[in-house]
């Protein structure tokens, strides 16, 4: 018995169809992140407790676009936000690339996730309400500083006494 295909495409045309299908959205998907695009990074990924690591938020817009500063008062998670500098906007081309650099730390061994960053930017339309752009989340490793699973944490010695001499 042989089984016919509904396709009107002959089944080695498939396969060169589903590419071409996945090429169009991919690019349809490019065009709209023409307009902007967020990059976050961490120069470490792998930490002991209480290291400052310094998280850096990339934003690379078109020139016609409105950015809301993302602020020192986010929320990154269990880290702790150390400092907070941003730096001059670039432009290049008909881009500006915005960069805000945050020192972090955190407390607690384990793994964590610094979530995703929402970034609210408006187009050159002001009727059409303000959109978010999010960045990746990004995964830090904290590690203890304690090497030896049986080794005893000990108590800070006392302050000593100096003897009186009179």
């Amino acid at each position: 018995m042989k089984i016919k295909s509904s396709s009107k495409f002959p089944p080695f045309y498939q396969p060169f169809l589903m590419m071409l299908f996945a090429v169009c959205l991919l690019s349809g998907g490019l065009a709209a992140q023409s307009l902007i695009a967020v990059d976050a990074s961490v120069d470490k990924s792998v930490i002991t407790i209480g290291d400052r690591i310094n998280y850096t938020l990339k934003i690379n817009r078109n020139k016609d676009l409105q950015v809301h500063d993302p602020g020192k008062g986010t929320n990154l998670g269990m880290f702790e936000i150390k400092d907070y500098r941003v730096l001059d906007p670039v432009a290049e081309g008909d881009r500006i690339i915005e960069q805000y650099e945050y020192t972090i730390s955190v407390y607690d061994t384990g793994r964590f996730v610094i979530p995703p960053f929402p970034v609210a930017f408006l187009t050159g339309d002001s009727a059409n309400p303000h959109q978010l752009i999010m960045s990746d989340p990004l995964e830090i490793f904290v590690e203890s500083i304690v090497n030896d699973e049986n080794a005893e944490i000990q108590d800070i010695r006392g302050p000593l006494e100096i003897p009186a001499d009179y």
